[in-house]
Order: structure tokens, then sequence, then C-alpha cells
């Protein structure tokens, strides 16, 4: 595929419109945004019924079924042809990482980074790569003010850790209060078990 005038590797069509999808659903995982609309509609109008089964045969093969549901969904795919998630584990990760609030998702990768290897996390999560803050920032590359750039992100970083925090803790008090109900339930069990 040609962009910019320089020919780069690139998936089919196909391919193409599953990776869009799931960075549109990266953002808005409840498939309601005008861009993840706007994808639709062009899919809808671009590609052939054979086309989307394909999507669809990808989705499955990737194991992508459930994060792009919403996309698929409105394709016109059935329920029934899009099927449950099989890694609920990668499946639950994903769902954490696109509904983090705030910078939750670099504490949530905190808490499964060895200890040892901290400082160079906490270095990559407030500096990022060249390339990385040209993202963060919708800056193109080689335009200049990288630490400008970089400081900016700090500070909104800063300013934001104490939602996240709030946010983290609410998560966990309700994980803490299923889990509490799932132990009265199986200590009410063994209560009335014939042993």
């Amino acid at each position: 595929m040609t962009l910019a005038g320089v020919a780069v590797p690139a998936c089919d069509p196909v391919g193409q419109v599953a990776i869009l999808a799931l960075h549109h659903l990266r953002v808005s995982p409840e498939g309601d945004s005008p861009a993840l609309r706007d994808l639709s509609d062009h899919v809808r109008r671009a590609l052939s019924a054979d086309d989307v089964h394909a999507l669809v045969r990808l989705a499955h093969a990737t194991d992508a079924t459930a994060t792009l549901r919403p996309f698929l969904l409105s394709l016109g795919v059935p329920v029934a042809e899009i099927g449950p998630a099989r890694n609920t584990i990668a499946l639950d990760a994903w769902n954490r990482r696109v509904r983090a609030v705030g910078y939750e998702a670099w504490f949530l990768k905190f808490a499964r980074t060895p200890k040892r290897q901290w400082p160079r996390t906490l270095w990559h999560a407030l500096v990022l790569t060249d390339d990385e803050i040209h993202v963060y920032s919708n800056v193109p590359p080689g335009s200049g003010g990288l630490l400008r750039l970089r400081l900016r992100r700090i500070g909104r970083g800063l300013a934001g850790v104490p939602r996240t925090v709030r946010a983290m803790a609410g998560e966990r008090r309700r994980g803490d209060v299923v889990a509490a109900s799932g132990q009265v339930r199986v200590e009410q069990r063994r209560d009335h078990d014939p042993e």
C-alpha cells in the first residue's frame, strides 16, 4: 500500500478494516463513536458479503470476536455467527485497558511488572519514546518540541492521579463486595454439607 508516497507493508482490505475497527473500539468500546459509525457506513458500501464473512472468519481466527462485536453487529452480522471469546483472560485484560480511567493502565502495568523493572517502566511511562509521544500528542514527527510535549503529558498525568486512584479503589471495593458475597455463599454451603 502507498501511504504519503511511500510503499509500506499492509494487510488486505479485510485485515485493514479489522485493525481500524479495533483502533476505534479502543477509544469507544461500546461502538458508539462517530468515527466507528463512519467506518461501518463505508464498509457496508465498500465490502461485499463475502468480505464481511471473511472479516468474521478473521475475528474467529484471531479471537477478536468479543472485541469486534459492536462493529460486527453494526455490519448486520448475526449474534450467533460472532460467538464468545475463547481466551476470557485476554478479553478481561483488553476490557480493563480500554475502560481504564486516567492512567489506570499504567498502574495495572506496574502491578504486573517485577519490582526490579519498575525504574525502567516508570521512565517509559513518564517520557515515552519519540514516536509514542508524537502519536500521544497528535503532533507529526519531526515537528520538534519533544521536551514541551513530555512535560505537558507528565503534568496531565500527575493531575489525573487522584481521579485514577479513586476509580481503582472504587473498583477494588466493588470486587471485594462480590468476593465477600461469594465467600458467604461458600461458607453457607459448607454449613449444609452432611460431613
